[in-house]
């Protein structure tokens, strides 16, 4: 589409495991309906001409959940990942994983280098696994000056800091799900002149048409008050 304006959205979705109590299922359950969700999103948004997708899949914080929390959301998230993989091809996307990798299992590592082994695609996915801003920006500091070192350059510390961030282009539209009012650390720098959509409706109460119409309002809206 030539004027699809959302070209980056951003995505936090909330709400998986009050949805699951609420009807007596299983965190891994709500997990898994909020990942086919995600799937569905992906597919749909790429199609209809967005060109980057970042999802806030978990922050550095969940690791301060009970441990039965976290197995679930683990175990959740190397199905994910392993789906994905699977229809990387099919998809057409090139993925970018965002966050403390130490943090993770072997197996979601694993799979991560081979998603990233194959970005070669014109869609960009970003997942935010053990993500937190602080030590996004300490890295692209670090790999700044790594760089100006090598190549014998002067200047100050921080000229070039969003070329080196994990996710580097701005988002345009982040929409949150789950009622709360905050971004939660979702990539501050990137969004910083982003349209911010907050539902009160969990995610798992929507369905992607949902979730696509707030992109298509964002299109019509910059189309009637844009350039």
């Amino acid at each position: 589409m030539a004027n699809y304006k959302v070209r980056h959205l951003g995505l936090i979705p909330d709400g998986a495991g009050r949805w699951a109590s609420a009807r007596g299922e299983t965190l891994v359950f709500g997990y898994q309906v909020s990942v086919r969700l995600i799937e569905q999103l992906v597919k749909e948004f790429f199609r209809h001409g967005g060109s980057e997708l970042s999802i806030y899949l978990f922050a550095v914080a969940n690791f301060k959940r009970q441990d039965w929390e976290i197995d679930a959301l683990m175990k959740v998230a190397d199905e994910f990942m392993h789906t994905l993989s699977e229809n990387q091809a099919y998809l057409g996307v090139s993925v970018t994983v965002a966050g403390d990798r130490s943090m993770l299992p072997n197996s979601i590592n694993s799979t991560i280098s081979t998603l990233e082994n194959r970005n070669t695609y014109k869609h960009t996915l970003n997942l935010l696994l053990a993500y937190d801003p602080v030590q996004e920006i300490q890295a692209a500091l670090e790999t700044e000056k790594v760089e100006k070192v090598e190549k014998g350059e002067k200047g100050e510390k921080g000229d070039d800091l969003l070329e080196h961030l994990w996710v580097k282009n701005p988002v345009d539209l982040v929409v949150r799900t789950g009622g709360a009012k905050t971004l939660s650390k979702f990539l501050p720098m990137q969004s910083s002149h982003a349209r911010l959509i907050f539902l009160d409706e969990l995610l798992n109460d929507l369905e992607v048409s949902d979730l696509m119409r707030h992109v298509y309002e964002h299109e019509a809206m910059d189309l009637q008050y844009g350039e």
